[in-house]
């Protein structure tokens, strides 16, 4: 049955790919994603990866294709991140090893398919899709692996597509280059969550045995990662660095002995992916108004966009696990871990933290507070409709999250 729907994903895509109206395109997106939202609630097999995976990867793709900028909203760009959304909302649908592993190597297909815009090269993402790939591949294929090699061999090909460091740099690329708000989406769905998840349930033995070398790497790239976030100075160097700092921690969680650790890294999965977005999508309306070469260098913006500066403090708290957010439960949960060297690793999640609570303070300084920039600020428009739409769906799922985070489980 999850085969069918990927299929039918697939092909919707290519049907809205070759529509020429964007705005069709976008029509066409959105009902394939809610016919699939119907799937996930009515016909999914009664034991997904994530209870509540399907339906929050769906949130994120829907709202990621109602807030692309104009000049991105053409029908091949529309075909791709839908295709993404379904078929990783389709791999936290489904349990089997064998099953999320397939879909996962799928849901690379997408992004390797359509053409990008005029000027942004593929080749990182191509060769950050070969690394991830190749490793997971070995491992469903290879005949006669132990089981240790086959545990190793899919954590290091989750961790290569989420940009655990050094890895990292294949998708900091992206943040640079592809509009945020898909950048941020195809980060913060992660279909790595699920893959692990999923070998962990088929694979229990070797979690244990191999539980410290991969906690070692998973800690000081984390560590690592929230260096990067200092030393950047772009608010979407800074947004990327964030993301690949707290990818080390969700493997840390993931690849841990017990539950603890795991369900640590399912609440950081949610809020922090929600929280990615949301800060995506800030940027973008930034960039969307000043330009953005401008928006670099742009100060002041409390004044005429207070909305976005609640926003972005809410997102970014999230992001860096201030107390009383998703992202600090989650942490906390991620601590207690079990691991035989606990205060060397959790030393460095609790520094990876506040380099990351730095960087977030930063980038709120930089852009909302100070004197007002250039004469174009003081014009700011307003938050339009669709964006509070967007950012309101985001912002509400975040908050009710951080109220209730048992519902990811």
């Amino acid at each position: 049955m999850i085969w069918g729907v990927a299929l039918l994903a697939l092909a919707g895509g290519e049907v809205v790919a070759r529509t020429r109206s964007s705005r069709t395109a976008l029509l066409g997106s959105l009902l394939l994603l809610g016919a699939l939202a119907g799937f996930a609630g009515i016909a999914a097999p009664p034991e997904p990866t994530v209870a509540l995976g399907a339906p929050l990867v769906l949130l994120l793709g829907a709202v990621t294709l109602l807030a692309r900028p104009p000049s991105w909203r053409q029908p091949s760009e529309l075909a791709q991140l839908t295709q993404t959304t379904a078929l990783v909302a389709l791999t936290f649908a489904a349990s089997d090893l064998a099953t999320v592993a397939g879909l996962w190597l799928v849901s690379l297909l997408p992004g390797l398919r359509f053409r990008e815009r005029t000027g942004v090269s593929r080749r990182p993402f191509l060769v950050l899709s070969l690394l991830a790939a190749l490793p997971v591949i070995v491992a469903l294929a290879a005949p006669g692996l132990p089981p240790d090699a086959v545990w190793l061999l899919l954590a290091v090909g989750a961790a290569i597509r989420m940009g655990v460091p050094p890895f990292s740099p294949l998708v900091m690329t992206g943040y640079e280059r592809l509009p945020l708000g898909r950048r941020a989406l195809v980060a913060a769905a992660r279909p790595s969550v699920a893959l692990l998840l999923a070998a962990r349930a088929a694979l229990p033995e070797p979690v244990e045995s191999m539980a410290s070398p991969l906690q070692a790497w998973a800690a000081l790239a984390a560590l690592a990662a929230g260096l990067q976030g200092l030393a950047a100075t772009t608010p979407r160097r800074s947004l990327g660095a964030m993301a690949t700092t707290q990818a080390a921690i969700l493997l840390y969680g993931l690849v841990s002995p017990g539950e603890a650790g795991v369900a640590g890294a399912l609440v950081q999965w949610a809020g922090l992916g929600l929280s990615l977005v949301g800060l995506g999508l800030v940027v973008e309306a930034v960039e969307s108004r000043v330009g953005r070469r401008r928006a670099e260098h742009t100060r002041g913006l409390l004044g005429p966009a207070p909305g976005l500066a609640l926003l972005f403090l809410l997102f970014a708290a999230t992001m860096s696990g201030f107390p009383g957010t998703t992202g600090f439960a989650g942490e906390d949960l991620v601590m207690q871990a079990q691991t035989t060297h606990p205060l060397a690793w959790r030393t460095a999640l609790l520094g990876a933290t506040a380099l990351n609570g730095a960087t977030m303070l930063r980038m709120f300084a930089r852009s909302f507070l100070g004197p007002t920039g250039p004469e174009a600020i003081a014009g700011f428009p307003p938050v339009s409709g669709r964006e509070r739409l967007t950012l309101g769906a985001v912002a509400l799922a975040v908050a009710t999250l951080a109220v209730a985070p048992t519902l990811v489980r």
